[in-house]
């Protein structure tokens, strides 16, 4: 659903139906309310609090109410013990509110084979991760390490802004959301030879704050970060090459 601007009386419930149950990859993001308003989405409904979760046959489900750009309604599937082979089928959502602007009940149908890879390994940083390292799953929601040219590294508020990455990653995009707090992303370290490759969108900067990259220097041959194809550097981003005896590069390729 798309709306421009949402407001959830209180007592509003959320139902889920699903009509051809299939487990899903864990990652995967499901935009239920579009908010085309620079508002955020007012009130939540009595049953789907922000942040909470709910399984429906094989797959459990976090609901955000600041997914998508910041004030969208999104439920992302958590990991399961299941495999997550994926045949086609759908899921019916039917999602009744009463609200002065929104008093209607929606369906939404989603053709899940054809979304299977798009999100695969996307996360978002915890509000209190347990360290600063990327590469550990669980300071991400879902727990899972953000990696693979078509995922999707999120970054909202939270309380630990310094992030390291220990290990190669190679991700679609890295989005920052509108408020979100202001990030220092130090790619290596030094002593190991680690590289960023961009390849999607690139770095989407939301937050209204500047943001940092860092390849750290030292005594490594080099920490590198890739832009790829389209993938864009974003707006209010500063990227430094530390000094040492090793060197970072950044490198821009069509």
């Amino acid at each position: 659903m798309i709306a421009n601007g949402v407001t959830n009386d209180s007592g509003a419930q959320f139902n889920f139906v699903a009509v051809a149950n299939k487990t899903l990859t864990a990652g995967k993001v499901f935009a239920v309310i579009s908010n085309t308003s620079a508002n955020p989405i007012a009130g939540t409904f009595a049953n789907l609090p922000e942040g909470s979760t709910f399984t429906v046959g094989h797959n459990t489900f976090q609901a955000s109410y600041e997914g998508g750009d910041g004030n969208d309604l999104t439920l992302t599937v958590l990991p399961s013990y299941e495999s997550a082979w994926l045949s086609k089928g759908f899921i019916d959502m039917i999602a009744a509110m009463k609200s002065p602007i929104v008093s209607c009940a929606m369906i939404f149908a989603f053709l899940l084979s054809a979304l299977d890879a798009i999100y695969a390994n996307s996360a978002t940083w915890n509000l209190h991760p347990t360290s600063g390292d990327w590469n550990t799953a669980i300071n991400w929601t879902p727990a899972t390490v953000p990696n693979g040219p078509g995922s999707s590294a999120t970054f909202d508020v939270s309380n630990t802004t310094s992030v390291g990455i220990s290990a190669d990653i190679n991700i679609g995009s890295i989005v920052f959301n509108l408020g979100a707090s202001a990030y220092t992303i130090t790619a290596g370290s030094a002593d190991s030879d680690t590289s960023l490759t961009i390849s999607g969108a690139g770095v989407v900067n939301n937050s209204g704050v500047v943001q940092n990259f860092i390849l750290a220097g030292g005594p490594a041959s080099a920490n590198t970060m890739f832009f790829t194809g389209a993938a864009a550097a974003g707006v209010m981003t500063v990227y430094t090459c530390a000094a040492g005896a090793g060197s970072g590069n950044t490198y821009l390729k069509s």
